[in-house]
């Protein structure tokens, strides 16, 4: 039995999942600081 987390096939699937993830939790943060602003700017009107 080869150790299938040290097969290159898995790392690619690894690099493409996190960075993935990293867009994905980016986009929500931003989105997040969207809508923090746009309230903001709401109530100071």
């Amino acid at each position: 039995m080869k150790n299938p987390i040290n097969s290159p096939v898995f790392r690619e699937r690894l690099k493409k999942f996190g960075l993935l993830a990293f867009l994905f939790f980016l986009l929500k943060g931003l989105a997040w600081l969207a809508l923090l602003w746009w309230a903001g700017s709401k109530v100071v009107e």
